[in-house]
């Protein structure tokens, strides 16, 4: 089996992300095959990875436990006092802002579902703080607003999921 890492780089506020995948083997296709698929088999796999970006471990509402932010370059380290559309506010609570890069502990080479969970925290016009998402130097959530995508609230949490990122 070869291990390889992944690495996420953003200009972003992220909250946290969580890293869902199975390897070749799970699902019966070979890496490069039917992203669609893979995705549909992936959703409910068991978390290869999940970090509380900016904060603590932490384990979920849902039951994920997620590492503390560890590993992580970059950045500033904040926190909200209010996240709205959450059914855990508190994984939103703290976060990252600026340029940073998140490495991964050593992954088996295979096809993962990213799933990256942000909260706008500066009440900034929609429009003025759009980002690019990047993981394996791809661009996977290109030009993302969080407020607009959301309810143009700065405080609502945002949910998005890139599925078949190749290690």
């Amino acid at each position: 089996m070869n291990l390889t890492y992944l690495f996420l780089t953003g200009i972003t506020f992220l909250a946290l992300g969580l890293l869902t995948g199975c390897t070749q083997d799970d699902f019966g296709a070979a890496p490069g095959g039917d992203a669609a698929e893979a995705s549909d088999i992936l959703y409910g796999d068991t978390v290869a990875w999940a970090v509380n970006v900016g904060g603590e471990a932490y384990v979920g509402g849902d039951g994920v436990a997620y590492r503390a932010d560890e590993g992580i370059t970059g950045g500033s380290v904040a926190q909200m006092d209010t996240v709205l559309g959450s059914q855990d506010p508190a994984l939103y609570r703290t976060y990252r802002s600026g340029d940073f890069a998140i490495q991964t502990p050593p992954l088996a080479n295979g096809r993962y579902d990213l799933t990256f969970h942000f909260a706008e925290p500066f009440d900034e016009p929609v429009g003025s703080r759009v980002f690019t998402v990047f993981a394996e130097g791809q661009p996977v959530i290109p030009d993302l607003d969080v407020r607009g995508a959301r309810d143009e609230k700065h405080v609502s949490a945002l949910t998005r999921t890139v599925t078949g990122v190749e290690v």
